[in-house]
């Protein structure tokens, strides 16, 4: 047993910064006569790493058979480490040979720049076990845990490769750029209270997990990568060839988790039991490559592709694998006085952005010209999140809040990229490609469950209210706000120009939300005066709960333009594919457990029961255009395929139960659609021989899963356990 009249403060913290800047430049040259050949190579790595294995431990505990106290107990773990990594390469190189020969010149630049963060950040009080409880009392109570971890990443490669050969000479010239950024940041962050004694009371109580997000997002990555080769000569035959890849890739994982277990404890103050995790990302990547060939023979190629992907709670595009969740377990909670809320509840908020730009250019006199650019985003947002109560009384002498919540926003992302072949004489042909595909997922499990916790008391648990009882899983928000892709290619000049352009996006939100009552419990709301109870699930506000909320949107758009002109054929082709889905779930449910015990709601206001979908797409449309000529033949085909659909739900399900209220009782599940699709575009060809243009364009729009039970359901018992309203 331990007395003080003191604080008590148990501290720990982190607050590293990491930086690392590599930089590396290489450069070469010759003038040789017979032959001239070069080689320059920039390497430059980056790295920070915090953690390995199980991860760093960064933990504050406080464990003791007794706590006496009238000043305030704090137990707070906080960690904001901060990770910085730089690299940056170039590599130049330049050959000539002013006889027969071969001049010959390649360089490369390759650099990454790596966080990665593995820790733990606990901060628990308690006592020794369940069976041998603590007794604590105290003034204000505080167990924290908190990670402002971030982590920025920037990689930067260039190169520049030149040959020049004369006389019959051939020339060759090979350059490849190359960048790629990460982060990955993967903490646990946890707060517990446990074992604590019948008896044990303190003035207020806080317990809570979080991990926070400062101005900038926690993760943000940026790669360009920058690439030009030239080619030139007499007579020779000459190949320039130039690359340039970039990727960036951002992943937050770690769970963060709250627990009170097996505590008995009163409070003349508020209590507040909350997880909640605050995240963003930003991912940014640039590719530029230009070739020129000016040889007699020989050609010009140039390909660029960029990535980007921000991973949020998720490794993949598919599947959750980071929990966030507040639980309350084998307790007994009381706040007295009107003022004193008891809040427990769970907040997720995240967002990303992504921007992709690749730009190609080839340009040659000799024989083939091709030009080559792809942009592609793949991320998501994947939570598990959710507030159980189980097996626990609950009373609040104010309001009772036992909430959770998920919000999820993206800003844009764009993958825009444009290509450009140029034959500069009148023979040899010209190709370019221009592609972008944009991927993006929004979803989070989140649940609130009340149970029993599967006990056999004949008495059912107390959840109680002196003012207004709210509970609810609820979605404020999910958004794409707007997913772009544009790819724009040109080929222009020589006998033949072919020229194609095409991006698709496929955007789906499916969150899912439920709240559920099972077993042998009493909820009261009012016990000391006027109170609603509440109860929800899906797209509502918080905390005025009953507010219907924006809901699930999504803004989607393509742009592809592709033209081809030829001296005597010219050929294009442009296509866009546009699939949007929002396949949301609400479920509001009460139910019996094995006994057939069932809750029983109370309020002496209004009693509200309540799921609800709000699914917009707001902006779905593809626009492509195509056009050609050539003298001899001249054609052009745009394909547009533009898709909406939802299949959201919306359920209120009252198995069992009571329901009595002194007001108002108010059950309903709802669903509001607005969904729209549009495909615009158009291909034209000129010759003076021989033209054709195809235009296809496709638009729809579908409501509903064709599954066995209704989308919008609203039930109200279910044949083998009792329900009533009164």
């Amino acid at each position: 047993m331990c007395s003080s009249d003191l604080t008590i403060s148990v501290l720990a913290s982190d607050a590293t910064t990491f930086t690392t800047n590599v930089d590396s430049a290489t450069a070469t040259g010759s003038n040789g006569g017979a032959g001239a050949d070069q080689l320059g190579i920039g390497v430059a790595l980056a790295t920070n790493t915090v953690g390995s294995g199980q991860g760093n431990v960064l933990q504050a505990s406080l464990s003791s058979t007794g706590l006496l106290s009238t000043g305030a107990v704090e137990v707070i773990a906080s960690n904001s480490t901060s990770l910085q990594a730089q690299a940056s390469a170039g590599s130049a190189a330049v050959g000539s040979s002013d006889k027969s020969g071969t001049s010959g010149s390649a360089t490369g630049a390759g650099c990454e720049a790596t966080n990665v963060s593995l820790m733990q950040i606990s901060a628990d009080l308690g006592g020794p076990s369940s069976a041998a409880p603590a007794l604590l009392q105290a003034g204000a109570l505080t167990v924290t845990a908190s990670d402002a971890s971030s982590a920025e990443a920037t990689s930067v490669g260039a190169t520049i490769v030149s040959s020049f050969a004369g006389g019959s000479s051939d020339s060759l010239s090979v350059t490849i750029g190359t960048a790629l950024a990460e982060n990955t940041l993967n903490n646990d962050v946890s707060a517990g209270l446990s074992n604590l004694a019948s008896g044990s009371s303190v003035a207020s109580l806080t317990v809570g997990a979080s991990r926070l997000q400062g101005d900038q997002p926690s993760l943000a990555a940026t790669a360009v990568a920058v690439s030009v080769g030239a080619s030139s000569g007499g007579d020779g035959f000459g190949i320039a060839v130039s690359g340039g890849g970039a990727g960036v890739t951002n992943t937050l994982l770690g769970d963060v988790g709250t627990s009170v277990s097996d505590v008995q404890l009163s409070s003349t103050g508020a209590i507040t039991i909350s997880s909640n995790a605050s995240q963003g990302a930003s991912a940014k990547v640039g590719s530029g490559a230009a070739d020129i060939s000016l040889n007699k023979g020989g050609g010009a190629l140039e390909v660029g592709a960029v990535t980007t992907a921000n991973l949020l709670g998720c490794t993949s595009d598919s599947g959750a694998t980071a929990k966030v969740g507040t639980s309350v377990s084998n307790s007994s909670l009381t706040s007295t006085g009107s003022a004193a809320d008891i809040s427990i509840t769970t907040t997720v908020i995240s967002g990303y952005d992504a921007l992709a730009v690749p730009v190609s250019v080839a340009a040659t006199e000799s024989d083939f010209s091709g030009a080559f650019s792809g942009a592609f985003n793949a991320s998501a947002i994947a939570f598990d999140v959710g507030t159980n109560v189980s097996g626990s009384s609950i009373s609040a002498g104010g309001n009772l809040q036992i909430t959770s919540s998920t919000a999820s926003v993206v800003d844009h992302t764009k993958t825009d990229g444009g290509s450009l072949a140029a034959q500069l004489g009148t023979k040899g042909a010209a190709m370019s490609v221009g592609a972008g595909q944009n991927n993006n997922r929004i979803a989070n499990s989140n649940s609130l469950v009340l149970s029993d916790g599967g006990t056999a008391s004949a008495s059912p648990l107390l959840i109680q209210a002196g003012g207004n009882l709210t509970i609810g899983a609820i979605q404020p928000q999910a958004q794409v706000n707007q997913a772009q892709a544009v790819a724009v290619s040109v080929a222009l000049g020589g006998e033949v120009a072919l020229s194609g352009g095409g991006a698709g996006i496929t955007t789906r939100i499916a969150d899912s939300n439920s709240t559920t009552l099972q077993g042998n419990l009493n909820l009261v709301a009012g016990a000391a005066g006027s109170g609603d109870l509440t109860l929800v699930s899906g797209s509502f506000s918080a905390p005025a709960a009953t507010a219907q909320a924006s809901g699930s949107a999504i803004n989607a758009e393509i742009v592809a333009v592709s033209v081809g002109a030829g001296t005597s054929a010219g050929g294009a082709i442009g296509m866009g594919t546009v699939s949007s889905t929002l396949a949301n779930s609400a479920t509001t449910q009460l139910s019996a457990n094995g006994a057939g015990a069932a809750p029983s709601l109370s309020a002496s206001g209004d009693i509200s029961i309540l799921s609800f979908n709000a699914d917009t797409l707001a902006t779905n449309e593809t626009i492509a255009v195509a056009g050609s000529f050539g003298a001899d033949f001249a054609g052009a085909a745009v394909v547009n395929v533009t898709q909406g659909n939802s299949t959201s739900t919306s359920q209120t399900l009252l198995d069992a139960g009571s329901l009595n209220a002194s007001g108002d009782v108010i059950l309903a599940a709802d669903a509001l659609n607005t969904l729209t699709a549009a495909s615009y575009g158009g291909a034209g060809s000129i010759s003076p021989s021989v033209s054709a243009g195809i235009g296809v364009m496709i638009a729809t729009t579908s409501l509903g899963n064709g599954g066995s039970d209704p989308e919008v359901w609203l039930r109200l018992g279910n044949g083998t356990t009792p329900f009533s309203v009164s």
